[in-house]
């Protein structure tokens, strides 16, 4: 079973437009060996979203602090529905 997490950043007021310049010049932040699978961003670009495949907690702690001046990231570990679904069912 991968290893996902679901990343929720709270983009500080008025950062949106830092952020992304900071995303052009230097990327995600994140090491080659994490995969996103998906990226939402509410329209009011205050919240953004992601499934992450392969973080460590080392990694994400990293992650985290390289965006700290921006937004503050709140990690849970995830699972598909349909791994839900065998568990839930036994």
């Amino acid at each position: 079973m991968p290893n996902l997490t679901l990343a929720v950043e709270h983009w500080k007021p008025g950062a949106a437009r830092e952020i992304y310049a900071k995303f052009a010049a230097e990327g995600r932040g994140l090491p080659d060996s994490v995969r996103v699978l998906g990226s939402w961003t509410d329209p009011e670009l205050t919240t953004c979203w992601q499934v992450m495949e392969g973080a460590t907690a080392e990694e994400l702690a990293q992650w985290r602090e390289h965006w700290s001046a921006l937004m503050d990231i709140d990690i849970r570990p995830v699972i598909t529905g349909a791994e839900a679904r065998r568990r839930a069912e036994g």
